[in-house]
């Protein structure tokens, strides 16, 4: 069976969808289909065509609009594809996050004959701020996602609350979470010592002014606390985030790694007692962690134990409270309270951290989410 993937970005750009793509990808090739993956024109991704690739590839759309669609229309009449699938995600495709062209491109691939899948990674903003601009951008996005929904054959979203928003435009959806872009080493590197006290990962991206007044809280109370930050940030957000460490007198207890690769990663999480999450959410409860998450799905790769916000966006009957993960409200005395809380029950902590490694297993391993696409297109 001949599947045609299409995302805009592609390993080793920096860049979630193109990861999951590649991912993905590399999984359904390992079940004997034939693959064909179209993304961006990038020197970068060029690169990755001098590697052995269990697919074909082809970095080819210049730019994404109209005339980017032809060349998508020429590679489909050559390929032929029992399946094209679009990994969707609106800013990825263009720079106000309005898409437009594809929703002549998914009328263009039905009329053809052709079998469509869409993975929609987001679907739009939400209407939490006001602004004219702003509304018609949401409003936009909708009507974008909704028409490539309908005349989708089959659909992918990763969370209940995505699943809500497209039923209504197409039945057969199916909810598929977003795995780890990680790969645990089978030995990781010994290049730290575990801190003394309470060791606490984050990836950088997510610390916040109420996860480091928490760390000034848990110190507050006479306890040795050490927070990492994982992961390689924007320059302006490294900025941010060292100013407010200075502010609070916290340099001595957070450090930032910068870009590590998956070795090191495993290692910082291994040696970690939690993993810290901070979502954002809103007094109506808008927001909070979802299972599109990848650093959540590394967390719970390592078998730690996670700490986070819940909102709207989390599907609770699936991340357990005090199961899988612990909630705790945003405010920074709260993430102090449910930190000691979590490390003073022993019991609780083990059973998280047994809990999270076989979750992970049994719904975000990429033999799992491959099994589950592989058995969508056999339909």
């Amino acid at each position: 069976m001949k599947i045609l993937f299409i995302t805009r970005e592609f390993p080793p750009i920096v860049d979630g969808v193109g990861d999951y793509t590649f991912h993905l990808a590399t999984e359904l090739a390992k079940r004997n289909f034939e693959i064909l993956v179209v993304c961006s024109r990038s020197e970068a991704i060029e690169q990755n065509l001098s590697a052995e690739l269990p697919f074909k590839l082809k970095p080819i759309v210049k730019d994404w609009t109209l005339r980017g669609i032809e060349v998508l229309k020429t590679e489909i009449r050559q390929f032929q594809p029992d399946w094209i699938s679009i990994q969707y995600v609106p800013h990825g495709f263009h720079s106000k996050a309005i898409p437009l062209f594809f929703i002549p491109f998914v009328f263009w691939i039905r009329a053809n004959h052709y079998k469509l899948q869409i993975t929609f990674h987001e679907i739009a903003i939400g209407f939490e701020h006001f602004g004219l601009k702003y509304w018609i951008q949401a409003i936009t996005q909708r009507i974008i996602a909704w028409t490539m929904a309908f005349f989708s054959n089959q659909v992918v979203t990763s969370t209940g609350l995505y699943v809500k928003i497209l039923r209504p435009f197409n039945n057969s959806i199916e909810m598929i979470h977003i795995g780890s872009n990680f790969k645990e080493p089978d030995e990781t590197e010994v290049f730290l010592q575990k801190a003394k006290g309470i060791n606490i990962a984050s990836f950088a991206n997510r610390i916040t002014i109420e996860t480091l007044e928490a760390i000034k809280l848990i110190i507050e109370k006479g306890k040795l606390v050490q927070l990492i930050g994982l992961g390689q940030i924007s320059e302006d957000k490294h900025r941010e985030i060292m100013e407010m460490i200075s502010q609070l007198s916290l340099t001595k207890y957070v450090s930032l790694t910068g870009r590590i690769n998956d070795n090191q990663l495993f290692g910082y999480l291994k040696h970690s007692d939690l993993y810290l999450q901070t979502e954002w959410t809103n007094q109506n409860g808008k927001g909070g962690v979802a299972l599109k998450s990848g650093a959540l799905a590394v967390a719970l790769q390592a078998g730690l134990p996670v700490i986070t916000i819940q909102g709207e966006m989390t599907d609770t009957d699936i991340l357990i409270d005090r199961e899988i993960v612990v909630y705790s409200k945003p405010d920074a005395a709260s993430l102090a309270q449910t930190i000691l809380d979590l490390l003073d029950n022993s019991a609780l902590t083990s059973k998280l951290s047994a809990n999270a490694h076989r979750f992970f297993e049994d719904k975000l391993s990429w033999k799992k989410i491959g099994s589950q696409y592989s058995a969508l297109f056999s339909k």
